[in-house]
This record gives structure tokens, sequence and C-alpha cells, in this order.
């Protein structure tokens, strides 16, 4: 027996005689109806309801006026794109059927309780007579039995309704095969050209980043293969050939980012090893170790969050490793380490090591912690990444690898699906603060760019730090670099500043700033930002200067040692509406101020 099915189709019918000569129109409403013709009567009643129906269930209201925009050359409202259109139209159509089949249905069912409750008339006639009505009524029963379905309007109207339907959505298929065309066309040809830069490649499709990555990790024959494969010309790799040569950063992103790479299980680095930087297989090492959390704890899933900067660290042991080779090759697990009752001990141990550790910050996850380590008596700093092995039942070992060497941890912000972290960083013994993007869960990272400073400027410390852009503060300037959109700038104060200065921005200010003597806050100057080169430095900024808008003086002999300001200023009508400022002052003593500042720039304590 055949399980399968098929919907057979409503046989076509001719059309009926009454159409004829008339265009496919029928008599209009505007004919005057006989009041004694009791067919004509019903007809107009059936036209009467079937015209309250479409009012009532396909009525819509009168659509507003949408602006025409010439920019795009499209309705600048109510778009939808044409896979949303097709599946509206599907919903439509279902909704449509339903309101028919339930109108037709409620007229059936009136008309068999209207048949139900009338009465035989054919009972009070005469013998003779009344034979004659009867066999009159079974013929009229006949033909409305028969009637119920040839005479129905709902076969027309349903099939009005489906042959609306397939021709819209005939329109709407044939629309989206066209732009699936022109989208694989427009691929094909985006795939066969070669990124000129990292900035270029860092904006491709995740598969086009992945072909170049393997490209770059190929041989000889398989790049000679690749090149014949995709239409390659050697001049148009030598730009990223070159980068993956000197660039240690993007040659570590580029061997996070092959699939084949991706499969092999490295040998995880050793902390205080040369291995722990970006130039060996960190990413790969990482890698093992995140895939390691199922074994060493029950998955438990904390929210993270970003810290501020820690002007006064945090001191605590850590195990001592064994040099290598006795050290091993990937986390220790729970069943062969020591378990302690407390995350991070500073009770003496003859076993431990002591590192000072700043500016912690958690990775997507809540197990990874992530800091600024200065080993020992070491002049050195380092970005390292803590395995903290939680579980929900126990605490184990802390178990640190190395990140990024020689390097200082300024600032870190969640980006804006949160599942990666931007981190601006500075280097020990270097000109050029790097930022990068740490990604999760594989915890691979790549440079989103350079800001070249001079050799003497390490203090400056980030005052925002977005996805695309960061704000910093240098003596006496605001540095402003957008290293999506390429475009900068530098602010030059034109009230001087202390080193004590910690200033807190927002999108469209910088809210508080602080000399020994007043805090104030200050508006970013419109049209004061340029285009800037792939890796700019600080003199190609173009300098404006700005001015407070307004000044918080302080009493005589007070000297500001602590400042913090709301994130935002509040952008709203109502005047009861403050942004606030809170200061710790030395005078006589520590004292806490609170200052509410008005959006007109009047300020009270």
């Amino acid at each position: 027996m055949d399980d399968s099915f098929t919907l057979s189709a409503i046989p076509l019918r001719p059309p009926n005689p009454s159409y004829h000569g008339k265009n496919g129109f029928d008599v209009g409403f505007v004919e005057q109806v006989d009041s004694t013709d009791k067919y004509a009567l019903n007809l107009a009643l059936d036209r009467d309801r079937v015209a309250q129906r479409i009012l009532e269930t396909k009525g819509r209201p009168i659509p507003r006026y949408i602006p025409y925009s010439p920019v795009y050359g499209m309705l600048t409202d109510g778009h939808l794109t044409v896979r949303e259109s097709i599946k509206e139209l599907q919903d439509e159509h279902l909704e449509d059927l339903k309101i028919l089949y339930d109108y037709h249905a409620a007229e059936y069912i009136q008309d068999m309780k209207d048949f139900y409750v009338s009465r035989d008339d054919t009972v009070y006639l005469e013998e003779g007579e009344r034979d004659q009505q009867i066999i009159a009524g079974y013929q009229r029963s006949s033909r409305y039995q028969q009637s119920l379905v040839t005479g129905s309007s709902l076969i027309d109207e349903f099939t009005e309704l489906r042959h609306t339907y397939l021709a819209r959505l005939l329109e709407l298929q044939q629309r989206l095969q066209d732009l699936e065309k022109r989208e694989a066309a427009a691929m094909r040809v985006q795939a066969s050209k070669f990124p000129q830069s990292v900035f270029e490649l860092n904006d491709s499709p995740k598969e086009v980043q992945q072909r170049v990555a393997k490209f770059l990790l190929s041989g000889k024959q398989g790049q000679e293969k690749m090149l014949d494969e995709f239409g390659w010309a050697w001049r148009q790799t030598e730009a990223l050939m070159n980068e993956y040569k000197t660039n240690l950063i993007f040659a570590a992103s580029m061997r996070s980012l092959d699939p084949n790479a991706q499969q092999r299980i490295p040998e995880t680095p050793k902390f205080g090893s040369r291995q722990g930087h970006l130039g060996g297989d960190l990413g790969e090492g990482l890698r093992r170790i995140w895939d390691l959390q199922a074994d060493l704890s029950d998955g438990t899933n904390v929210p993270y969050g970003v810290g501020a900067r820690s002007y006064i660290s945090s001191t605590f042991l850590v195990p001592h490793r064994s040099p290598a080779p006795e050290h091993p090759t990937h986390p220790i697990p729970p069943s062969s380490r020591r378990k302690r009752r407390e995350p991070l001990s500073t009770d003496s141990d003859p076993n431990g090591r002591p590192y000072l550790v700043e500016n912690l910050m958690l990775v997507p996850g809540g197990r990874y912690l992530l800091c600024t380590v200065q080993m020992g008596d070491s002049e050195g700093h380092d970005i390292a990444i803590w395995d903290l092995g939680y579980n929900s039942k126990q605490y184990l070992d802390p178990y640190p690898v190395k990140l990024i060497e020689d390097r200082e941890l300024d600032s870190a912000t969640p980006s804006q699906g949160g599942s990666k972290l931007v981190l601006a960083t500075r280097p020990r013994f270097a000109k050029a603060p790097v930022l990068s993007k740490l990604i999760s869960p594989d915890l691979s990272s790549r440079s989103l760019g350079h800001l070249l400073m001079d050799v003497d400027d390490f203090y400056w410390h980030v005052v925002r730090l977005t996805d695309n852009d960061i704000l910093v503060w240098r003596e006496p300037f605001f540095i402003f670099w957008d290293w999506k959109s390429g475009v900068g700038g530098r602010w030059e104060v034109s009230k001087g500043l202390n080193d004590n200065c910690k200033p807190y921005a927002s999108k469209t200010s910088i809210v508080a700033c602080a000399t020994e003597t007043a805090a104030s806050g200050l508006g970013l100057p419109s049209g004061s930002i340029a285009a800037l080169p792939d890796q700019p430095t600080v003199d190609q900024l173009p300098m404006s200067v700005i001015w407070p808008k307004f000044i918080l003086p302080l009493e005589h002999n007070s000297q500001v040692v602590w400042m913090a300001a709301t994130p935002e200023w509040q952008h709203k009508s109502s005047a009861e509406l403050n942004h606030h400022i809170c200061i710790s002052v030395q005078r006589h003593g520590t004292q806490m101020r609170l200052y509410s500042v008005k959006t007109t720039g009047r300020y009270r304590s």
C-alpha cells in the first residue's frame, strides 16, 4: 500500500453563463431589485452579507503618509525583507482561509437549524392535494441539497483567494531567487579578491578570514594550489604575507582561525616560559584549556564584569610549578590536585610564590581571570590569564597561563554583544599602546590597531573605551581615536590639570576632571576630528582647545584625592534631573563631598 498521498485540485468549472458579455462581472449592486421577486430579494441579501463580511474581516485603515527617501530609493518605514514578506503572506493566507471556512460553516449551521425548526404545512392539506405537495417538497429538498455544493459561493471565494495568494507568492519567490543569484555572484567576486590589509581582512566574512588563514599557514605547494583555485596573484598576497611574518599578534590570530588547527590538541604553554608569547602556540594552548572546562568544573556559568583600574595592588600566593620537563602539559585534574578551602590564600606557604597582581577582570563565563601580573622582584609586567578552576562544590588551586608578555592591562570593556572583550594595553619597553580584542570561548586575540606615542609618554590612562573608539588623557591633551572609522583628534585643555586628574567621559562630553583646587566639566569640540592612516601617531591628530562647561571651586587649602562621576549626562527636559560628582578632598583630614550639577551648568553641593 502506498503511504504517500496527493492533494487533488478542485476541477475547473466552466464560467457561469450569466457572466457572458459582462467582462466577468455580475449585475451591479446599483441594479434596482423588484420587491415582489423573492429570488431577487434573497440574492440582494446574500450580496449584503458578503459585503459586510468583507468589510469586517478584510477591512484595512487608510494608510498614513510615508515619506519617500531619495537616498535609498525606497520607503523609509515598514520595509521588510523578501523572506519576511513571504512568511507574512503565508500567515495572512492561512488566516483568510480560516475566516472563509468559519463563515460558511456558520451559514450552513444556521440553514440546518432553520430546516430543523421548520413546519410541514402539508399535514393540513387535503389528501389528494397533500400528495402533490409532498412530491414537490421532496424535489425542492433534493435541489437544495445539490445547491449546497454547486450553488455555494465557497468554491468561488476559495478560488479567488488561492489565485491571489499564488500570484503574490510567485512574484516574491522570483524576487528572492534573483536576490540570491545576485548575492551568490557578489560573494564569488568577493571570494576571488585577496584582502590587502589587516583591517580589510577583519571586515571580511568568517569564511574569507578562514580561507586567508589557511593560505598563510600552508606550505609553498598549498599556496600555489589556492592561487590557481581562487585566481589570486602573488602580488595580491604579499601585503598580508609580510604582515604574517612580522606581526606576531596577527600570526596568532591567523592560527586561531585555521579550521585544521582547531582540530588539533596542542601542548599548553608553560607559565613563565617563552612559549607563552603570542608568537608561539598560545591560541591553541588556551583553546585546550577551555576545552577542559567540562573536566575541571560542572560548567557553572557566572556573569562576568569588568572592574575599574586598581591603583592598590593585591598580593597572594600562587602554587610554584616545577620547571620543564616536570611541568605538566595540561591543567592538573581535580583528582591529583591539592584541595584548599579558600580560592586565593595569603598565608605563608613554603611551596608558594608571591605575585603582584593588578587590574583584575573576569573573562566571559566567569571562570578565567585576566590581570596584569609582576612575578617576584622582577620589573617586567605581563598580562596573564588564570584558570580559577571554580566548581560549585569546591575550589581548586588557581592555574596561571601566560597570555601577552611585557605588556600591562590598562582598561577593558565588554563588546556590544557581550561575547568579546576589548582590551587597551600598554607596552613595558615600547612606545605603542596596542588595542586587542579577546574573543571567547577560544580566547584568541587579534590586534585592532596601534596608536604610536612618544617614548616618554608612559603616564597616560584610558578615560573611555568602547568597541570602536578610545579616549586617552595624556597631559595636557585628551586624545580621541576611532579605529573603526579611521578618524581621531586631540584636544588641549584651556586650563591645566594636575597629574592626579581622574576624568570621566560620556558619548558627548568629558563630564568631570580635577585640578588640585577645583573640578570642572568639559565639552567636546565639534568638527575637530580628521581622517587618519592605518597606524597613526599622536602628532598626526588635529589639535583644538576645549573650555570648561562649569568649574567647581574648592575651599582654600583643599586638595583633590579621589573623584567619581555618573557616566552619562542626563539628556532629559526635566530640570530636576542632575548630574552628580563625588570628590574626596584633604582639608583638616579627609572629606567626601557630593555635588549635583544641572545640565545648564549650575551646581550645588
